[in-house]
């Protein structure tokens, strides 16, 4: 609360491009990019802000329900029009955005929801940042894990678990690091 910030940054330097402060009111957690907009989801206050994706003005808030009551993490489905959220527990939701979505004042319409579970039929929770790939699959980062799963977006099932922890392994963090937290896709590969 009063550090969350929307930022263009360029990926050569690293340098802030444009930042938007967060009103301190708010912790925010996964964006999604939509038809050159940008939906933020806050963390417990059931709101998802929407931004233009080039000025990053804000241009009005929706509401939205998870089942743990949270946000955590957003991505988006292009070809069914769908944001899809992560709540940090084993649930995953599947949302459309009004068509009057720019007039305020309303919200995501949940559609369903999938239970993340490994192929034993294990629930897996603590899902946290998400990203979304064409192909019909969700990927997570685990909340205190060094894991990346990729999740079958119809079923839920577990299909890939990806080991992390050597991308920063835990002998080489300072004391204040908890974990990887945050993914993202490279839609090339």
């Amino acid at each position: 609360y009063g550090k969350s910030s929307l930022r263009i940054i360029d990926t050569v330097t690293g340098n802030v491009i444009r930042e938007k402060k967060i009103g301190k009111q708010y912790f925010t957690e996964g964006i999604a990019m939509v038809d050159e907009k940008i939906f933020m989801l806050t963390w417990k206050e059931k709101k998802v802000l929407v931004f233009d994706g080039k000025s990053l003005e804000h241009l009005v808030d929706l509401r939205f329900e998870t089942h743990t009551g949270q946000g955590w993490g957003l991505t988006y489905d292009v070809a069914n029009k769908q944001l899809i959220t992560s709540d940090g527990s084993d649930h995953i939701g599947f949302y459309t955005i009004p068509d009057n979505f720019m007039e305020g004042g309303t919200s995501l319409k949940f559609i369903h929801e999938i239970t993340t579970k490994d192929k034993k039929g294990n629930s897996v929770g603590q899902l946290n940042e998400l990203e979304y790939d064409d192909r019909g699959f969700i990927y997570a980062n685990v909340w205190y894990k060094d894991v990346v799963l990729k999740i079958d977006a119809h079923s839920g099932t577990i299909v890939e678990h990806y080991d992390t922890s050597a991308l920063y392994p835990k002998n080489k963090r300072s004391r204040t690091a908890d974990c990887l937290n945050g993914i993202a896709i490279n839609a090339t590969d």
